[in-house]
């Protein structure tokens, strides 16, 4: 088993992301090189502008958060945004990239660059997201599709647990129905 795929769980961290709003203590996607490695990766239909209205990079989670007291006052806001990787507050842009706590992605770029494929498939579930699709199953769905293709092509390993996303894709949609169903 590759030593690096365990950071399937990290990558899914998307899925309990959120989407924000501005933020002081930050980079843009081209300050960081397994972002801007990852931009560069995006599907031409899930491209977006490289720039601070469209993706922004959390340096500093204790910042972000004297930045925006609304998340840091709300428990389960403030918990979500500790733990995850990628996330927005209301389904628009931009998309923020928590590197605080989630240093990993950043600091196994050098010596396994695969790892911006999966930080491209988690900027295309939260691009869903910001383009007003507040569903997790779409996010997901698109996430899986991203991440299969790369594997498909043989650019993500194939200890890459791509079915895992899958998984969790018909599993947020089976609960989106379920919870439709009841209303």
């Amino acid at each position: 088993m590759n030593g690096i795929t365990w950071l399937l769980p990290l990558a899914l961290l998307a899925t309990y992301g959120f989407c924000a709003k501005d933020l002081a203590a930050t980079d843009t996607c081209t300050d960081v090189p397994v972002i801007q490695a990852a931009w560069k990766q995006l599907p031409k239909e899930r491209r977006f502008p490289c720039d601070a209205e469209h993706l922004v990079v959390i340096r500093n989670l204790a910042l972000f958060l004297k930045d925006h007291p609304n998340i840091a006052a709300d428990g389960y806001l403030r918990e979500r945004a500790v733990h995850a990787f990628a996330f927005c507050l209301t389904p628009k842009w931009p998309i923020y990239i928590n590197l605080d706590t989630h240093p990993v992605f950043e600091n196994s770029f050098a010596q396994s660059p695969w790892i911006a494929l999966v930080v491209a498939g988690v900027l295309v579930h939260e691009s869903v997201h910001a383009n007003g699709d507040a569903r997790e199953s779409s996010a997901l769905l698109e996430e899986y599709r991203t991440a299969k293709a790369y594997q498909t092509q043989g650019r993500l390993p194939e200890s890459f647990d791509v079915m895992g996303l899958e998984k969790q894709y018909r599993e947020a949609l089976a609960k989106e129905t379920t919870v439709a169903a009841k209303q």
